[in-house]
């Protein structure tokens, strides 16, 4: 496959692929340009009379934005390549506003742009359909036998909302049942107990937010490892509530925000033999707290007690 910076056809030649500048010169017996299947013609493209650039299906035409301006054409003599290429015009994602001259000789293109950066293709665009696509409106113009492209700014377009963390709910009268731990599928998932949901001597470790509603129900060995937002009191007179911090570090900070809501009937804390040093805030709202913590391994052997 050969890549050319400048072509002077005398005698008929072959082409099959390019994204550079191309100059085309009066030829003297029948010079010839073909765009075969997978064939990519960009750049700048200047055709005298008398050539002729054949481009069959699979090839493509494509107007670079990048060598683009308001004063010279990418191609002159449009109307001089003959087939059905695909026609494609590239833009940078930040393309400044402005009025490219795409091409010359135009007067009977009636065809599609598609409008595309390096990495994706943005949609189609024809002279009486403008593409609006992020921040800019890209309009297709022809005038007598000029054709250009407008950039123009999308006043009214927003960034779109980032997507809201996916929520498992945990209803009234459902549970995780007795000896399940939960599996975060993704970063930023939340699980939420509602009033009557069940966390049934399980686990949920960290990578997610823990929400526990007003009436939740703790029973059995609960083991907490990640974030617990807690929204009024719950029911965890028969829970043994174990907070692991196993996995974490200090400077994550609050890991239970409430824990005057969760009145259990034994708390523990679940340590690490590597824990790193440091202080580690295991829950707010704590001032009435006055209880004995029982101080674990995550293979659940005791290590002793502490308290306040």
């Amino acid at each position: 496959m050969r890549k050319v910076t400048s072509l002077t056809f005398t005698l008929p030649s072959w082409f099959t692929s390019a994204r550079t500048s191309l100059t085309f010169s009066t030829p003297r017996t029948g010079g010839e340009v073909y765009l075969l299947n997978g064939a990519v013609l960009g750049g700048k493209l200047h055709l005298e009379n008398g050539a002729v650039v054949s481009a069959y299906e699979g090839a493509t035409v494509d107007f670079d934005l990048a060598k683009a301006n308001a004063m010279t054409p990418l191609i002159d003599n449009l109307g001089m390549i003959y087939g059905a290429p695909t026609c494609t015009v590239t833009v940078n994602a930040a393309q400044e506003p402005g009025t490219y001259l795409l091409a010359t000789g135009a007067a009977d293109f009636a065809g599609t742009l598609t409008v595309q950066d390096d990495t994706m293709r943005y949609g189609a665009l024809t002279i009486d359909n403008p593409l609006v696509y992020g921040w800019n409106t890209y309009t297709l113009n022809l005038n007598n036998d000029i054709l250009s492209l407008t950039v123009s700014k999308n006043e009214t377009y927003q960034e779109p909302a980032p997507p809201e963390p996916e929520e498992t709910i945990v209803s009234s009268g459902t549970e995780i049942a007795s000896g399940e731990t939960l599996v975060w599928e993704k970063t930023g998932e939340t699980l939420r107990v509602a009033s009557g949901g069940i966390l049934n001597d399980t686990e949920i470790p960290w990578g997610g937010t823990l929400i526990l509603e007003e009436g939740a129900v703790l029973q059995g060995t609960v083991r907490l490892g990640t974030d617990v937002l807690v929204t009024g009191p719950v029911n965890a007179g028969n829970a043994n509530l174990e907070l692991d911090i196993s996995k974490r570090k200090e400077e994550y900070g609050l890991q239970l925000d409430n824990i005057s809501f969760v009145a259990a009937l034994t708390y523990s804390v679940i340590v690490s033999p590597d824990q790193n040093k440091g202080a580690y805030i295991l829950a707010g709202n704590a001032g009435n707290f006055n209880g004995v913590i029982t101080v674990k391994s995550p293979d659940n052997v005791e290590r002793g007690t502490i308290s306040v």
